[in-house]
């Protein structure tokens, strides 16, 4: 009985010594993932058929760990780099919302395609394997509907396009690394269920995730927005970390409300009226009783509020942006701007439209001119792209006096055009109809803004 434990506690520890020879090669070759490599405890469990995550531990069946181990040392580099993705890009939580086992299925594939889509892209040692004819047709396949590989998108496609070709390569089990199990009994432990196995994994020197998956889930969430901020600056090879990078940057975005973007453009200007708030009715009627009709303090006439005064809507008019989008953008915007106080009553507002030149630009010095403007609406332009023109021009009026206060620009543009090379001296914003795309190189000065609600 002494032996067995004794044996059982050798595997163990040789099991904990492979993954952290594991952890060890893979930040030699990517030091930016240093943190997150080292977010996952060690847990053994025997009865998964290799490795799993539940996202706080990284579980492994040690006699099964050590076979693969010692066939071949790269599968497990890539095992325990395909698990920290599923963290990292938090596949683990998002996983509980399916219910049924097809969608399971679906999702369970949609997320190690995409983990293994970024692996293969790292030309480092330590993942490198011969390339793998049939994995990379279906990503070209996948690619043709999907720019960015995201789970959720290659889910989408999956679910919608794909599902007999995913059917087989489900059971191919071409892209099948881990066990998945622990991203669904996180759900029924969090609904009040019990596990298939609970009271089973405890024996075997395994155990169930302890439910923090919450708390796992913003840790994780934090970890991504670090590593992209930390891949950024990274002076490394750009091919080992491409595709992970601009996957990091979709994922990571987060989405605000429009309103509140615009909020971002406000400036501070006295609005003539009484601030109660700062008024005190305890001196005043001190001041009224002693001294008659004498108060102490009289009522404060101004209060500072933020809105927008001066402010520019360019428009691009180029062919490539479709009418439809640029009227959509017009109906969302104006929309806003006459529901909300996030413009004073008095404004002047250019709304520019260009092109490849200056088509036209009007002048709303009234936020009651904003409906008819919207109502009769015509595009001009449709020529080539190209922003410049329309900063030259901003400069111009600027110069001119015409634009005093201005605080931002807003620019309504699929955003494959000319920028200029300096940053102007004030906000500009780029609203996108659509999500990220990493064709689409925008300059580090601007601020992005994708309103894919804006697609039909």
């Amino acid at each position: 009985m002494e032996d067995n434990r004794r044996g059982e506690k050798d595997w163990a520890l040789l099991g904990r010594r492979i993954l952290d020879t594991a952890r060890q090669e893979l930040f030699l070759g990517m030091r930016y993932l240093f943190s997150a490599l080292n977010m996952l405890e060690y847990s053994e469990n025997r009865q998964i058929a290799y490795v799993a995550t539940d996202g706080s531990s990284l579980y492994y069946n040690p006699m099964l760990l050590a076979q693969r181990y010692k066939a071949e040392p790269t599968d497990v580099n890539r095992a325990f780099l395909h698990m920290v993705m599923h963290c990292l890009f938090r596949n683990i939580f998002e996983g509980s919302r399916y219910e049924s086992d097809e969608d399971r299925q679906l999702w369970d594939l949609a997320c190690d395609i995409c983990a293994e889509y970024l692996i293969d892209s790292i030309e480092l040692s330590c993942v490198m394997k011969p390339e793998n004819t049939e994995r990379e047709n279906i990503y070209r396949e996948l690619s043709k509907s999907c720019r960015v590989f995201s789970a959720q998108n290659v889910y989408y496609i999956l679910k919608t396009q794909m599902r007999s070709s995913a059917n087989k390569w489900s059971a191919a089990g071409i892209f099948y690394v881990d066990d998945h199990r622990y991203w669904y009994e996180n759900r029924k432990e969090n609904n009040g269920e019990s596990g298939d196995n609970s009271g089973d994994d405890d024996a075997n020197g395994g155990g169930q995730p302890d439910g923090g998956n919450k708390k796992s889930e913003k840790q994780w969430e934090d970890a991504a927005k670090k590593l992209q901020s930390a891949m950024s600056f990274d002076s490394g090879r750009g091919d080992t970390k491409g595709r992970l990078l601009r996957t990091l940057r979709a994922e990571n975005h987060k989405e605000i409300s429009y309103r509140d973007f615009l909020r971002k453009f406000a400036v501070v200007r006295e609005k003539m009226h009484v601030d109660m708030d700062s008024f005190d009715y305890g001196y005043y009627n001190y001041g009224m009783t002693v001294y008659k009709n004498m108060p102490l303090i009289e009522e404060l006439e101004y209060r500072e509020e933020s809105g927008i005064e001066d402010f520019v809507i360019v428009l691009d008019t180029s062919g490539s942006c479709a009418y439809s989008l640029i009227q959509r953008f017009i109906d969302t915007t104006f929309n806003i701007l006459t529901e909300s106080e996030v413009f004073f009553d008095k404004i002047k507002l250019h709304i520019v439209q260009c092109d490849n030149q200056i088509q036209e630009d009007t002048v709303i010095t009234d936020i009651s001119q904003a409906e008819a403007f919207k109502n009769n609406f015509t595009v001009r332009g449709f020529g080539g792209t190209d922003f410049r023109p329309a900063f030259n021009y901003i400069e111009k009026l600027r110069r001119e006096g015409s634009l005093k206060r201005l605080k931002g620009v807003l620019y309504f543009t699929d955003g494959y055009g000319i920028y200029p090379s300096h940053r102007p001296a004030y906000d500009v914003a780029f609203v996108f109809p659509e999500m990220y795309d990493a064709e689409r190189i925008v300059p580090g000065w601007a601020i992005r803004v994708e309103l894919p609600e804006l697609q039909e």
